[in-house]
């Protein structure tokens, strides 16, 4: 009699945990900030996608087992690099990968870009996830001393373009 009892309370929270799973994240959506850093002349960029998001495209990238290890998070920011871009007069600039951090439920992916002046006008193209899931949002915040820009992509659409004057 116990012995069966602790069967299906093992039984019930395994499968609470997979319903749990599976409730707690239904919604597609990362997150990019960009902070331009007025004492470095840096562009700072955040990227945070939900670990299991993450998992998701590890496996879709060929690694089905879903260790976010210091390998895969590196296939991660790879993937980052091809996804999403900023271009200055129709210049792809080049990022500097910085690293991958987990954090709650969250992989964090950052890079970098340094200049030498701001620009007057800087285009953003984050396509982050959109192959994966046919309603995937990207939230893109742009911050530039006290002016906050935001504005969100979905699935086909390439360039965003944002006035820093």
């Amino acid at each position: 009699m116990k012995r069966r009892n602790i069967l299906r309370a093992a039984l019930l929270a395994s499968t609470w945990g997979v319903v749990g799973r599976t409730l707690a994240h239904t919604m597609q959506f990362t997150t990019t900030q960009l902070r331009w850093q007025v004492n470095t002349h840096r562009w700072e960029i955040y990227h945070a996608l939900h670990l299991d998001d993450a998992f998701e495209l590890l496996a879709r990238l060929g690694d089905p087992y879903g260790k976010l290890e210091v390998a895969t998070q590196a296939k991660v920011l790879h993937y980052v690099e091809k996804k999403f871009a900023l271009s200055v007069d129709d210049r792809v600039l080049s990022l500097d990968p910085v690293g991958t951090q987990i954090e709650g439920d969250f992989l964090w992916i950052y890079q970098q870009y340094a200049m030498k002046k701001l620009p007057k006008i800087i285009d953003v193209r984050c396509q982050l996830l959109h192959e994966l899931y046919p309603n995937q949002q990207n939230q893109i915040n742009l911050v530039v001393g006290e002016m906050v820009k935001s504005v969100r992509t979905r699935r086909g659409e390439v360039l965003r373009s944002f006035s820093l004057i």
